[in-house]
């Protein structure tokens, strides 16, 4: 599942389970869960995500990748309305001013969260997601994807290709 419009949410097919989000990793377990679904999301919406997987799907049963990072700083430049304060001033200059606080830079379209679980939870997968959009400003859209986990193959070719023995665990993920 994906979530469109400055965010992402999307539900993938099963791969490899990662540390780099919410739920209990295995490291090389390629197989296991088989759903992902994506959305944009910051800590407290990746937190409230994992609550509700946590408690309907168990702590073991699901991924969460969390896909930006609020890497940016947003900074204030206080500006005084009194009687001389162009004199205490220095207009522009200077006007990042004092950080206030981060941000991600999102662009249109951007998978902002993933979540990667089996076919068997992925009702609450995107209950979850669909809980999580609305800590976000703008539009979200939750979307199914159709590739195994979080891996870059088709769902239909990646079990074509682990019948026939072609895909090669690579730590979390595969390869051909």
């Amino acid at each position: 599942m994906e979530s469109i419009k400055g965010a992402a949410l999307a539900l993938f097919r099963s791969s490899s389970l990662q540390s780099a989000g919410g739920g209990k990793t295995r490291e090389g377990d390629h197989n296991g869960s088989k759903t992902c679904s994506l959305l944009p999301a910051d800590q407290e919406q990746a937190l409230s995500q994992v609550e509700y997987m946590t408690k309907f799907a168990g702590k073991d049963a699901f991924h969460l990748r969390v896909r930006v990072h609020p890497f940016h700083v947003l900074g204030i430049n206080k500006m005084l309305s009194c009687a001389g304060a162009d004199r205490l001033q220095t207009g522009m200059r200077g006007a990042l001013g004092k950080p206030q606080g981060t941000c991600a830079r999102v662009n249109i379209g951007q998978v902002l969260l993933s979540v990667r679980c089996k076919d068997s939870n992925g009702v609450h997968a995107q209950e979850a997601l669909r809980r999580a959009k609305f800590k976000f400003p703008g539009r979200q859209k939750i979307i199914l994807s159709r590739k195994w986990g979080f891996t870059k193959f088709n769902r239909a070719d990646y079990v074509k290709w682990k019948e026939e023995g072609q895909i090669v665990p690579d730590g979390v993920n595969a390869k051909l």
